[in-house]
């Protein structure tokens, strides 16, 4: 009997791992490019996705009470289809400002994939957000 609960708790598990790795929605042997022929854009171009960072951006309390302002580096993919995925951040600045960054790429519209011979592909893109304290 212990035996029979022990190989469902390890199918369930297993089940739990095989949906989490699915949920990125990259294969494990697409290619992600890092320079391709046409890079991805925002739609709009570069002037809207500095407005889309702006008027989503929340300044977190604990960075403002304690003066830390500064940069941000994320790191993420764009997929073939346009969806953002995998951020994560490559320069910490703390204070709650990683996380900022975070939720403002989480919750970015489809962007316009990347191409490599005319083909959409899936690239990682860096993308710098600045978080400064108006004086």
């Amino acid at each position: 009997m212990k035996r029979i609960i022990y190989l469902v708790l390890v199918f369930m598990l297993f089940g739990v791992v095989v949906y989490a790795q699915d949920s990125t929605r990259l294969k494990a042997k697409e290619v992600i490019f890092t320079v391709v022929e046409k890079m991805p854009q925002f739609p709009g171009g570069k002037s809207e996705l500095m407005h889309y960072i702006n008027s989503h951006i929340r300044y977190p309390a604990i960075a403002m009470e304690s003066g830390i302002s500064g940069t941000v580096l994320v790191r993420f993919v764009i997929d073939k289809e346009g969806v953002v995925l995998n951020p994560e951040v490559i320069r910490i600045l703390g204070g709650g400002c990683d996380g900022e960054a975070i939720r403002i790429i989480k919750a970015m519209p489809k962007w316009i994939p990347g191409t490599q011979n005319g083909v959409p592909v899936s690239v990682w893109y860096t993308l710098p957000i600045r978080f400064s304290i108006a004086k």
